[in-house]
C-alpha cells in the first residue's frame, strides 16, 4: 500500500508529499474445518491449510482451552473429552512473531461442533448371560 498526503484549507491545497509505500505481512486463514467424533472421548478435526508461511495452528475449544499444532498439519485428534458432550472448535494460523490470521469460521455460527457419543455398557452375549443367571441361581439355592 502506498500513501501520499496533501493539506487543504480555504486558500487551496498543497502539493502531495512524496509517496511512501509499506506492506503489512499477512497470513491466510485455514478453511473447511470439519469435526467428527472418533470415539466417546475424542474429536477429529480436519481443515484446509491455505497459507504457506504459518509456524503453527491454534485450535480453540468451547471448553476455553487451546491446542497448538505444527505448520502444514491438516488434522488433529483432540481427546480427553467427557462422553456425550458437545464440543465446538475454531482454528487460525499463527506465526511466532505474533502475526495471526482471522479465526475460522469467522461468521455465524462462529464454531464447528460435534456431539461425542455417550458411553454404553457392554452387552453380554448369550453364553455370558446364561452363566450369570446360573451363577445367581446356584448362589441363591446354596
Amino acid at each position: 500500500m502506498c500513501l501520499s498526503i496533501r493539506a487543504y484549507n480555504s486558500y487551496g491545497s498543497s502539493n502531495f508529499t512524496p509517496e511512501v509505500c509499506a506492506s503489512t505481512p499477512s497470513i491466510a486463514s485455514p478453511s473447511n474445518l470439519t469435526v467428527t467424533a472418533v470415539s466417546s472421548t475424542t474429536a477429529r478435526l480436519r481443515w484446509a491449510d491455505n497459507s504457506s508461511n504459518e509456524d503453527q495452528f491454534e485450535i480453540f475449544s468451547s471448553a476455553l482451552t487451546t491446542e497448538y499444532v505444527p505448520a502444514n498439519t491438516t488434522s488433529y485428534d483432540w481427546g480427553g473429552w467427557p462422553a456425550g458432550r458437545q464440543v465446538c472448535f475454531q482454528i487460525r494460523a499463527r506465526k511466532t512473531n505474533g502475526i495471526i490470521s482471522f479465526w475460522y469460521p469467522n461468521a455465524y455460527p462462529y464454531a464447528v461442533c460435534t456431539t461425542l457419543p455417550a458411553r454404553r455398557r457392554p452387552l453380554l452375549n448369550r453364553c455370558q448371560a446364561r452363566r450369570t443367571r446360573r451363577g445367581r441361581a446356584e448362589q441363591s439355592q446354596g
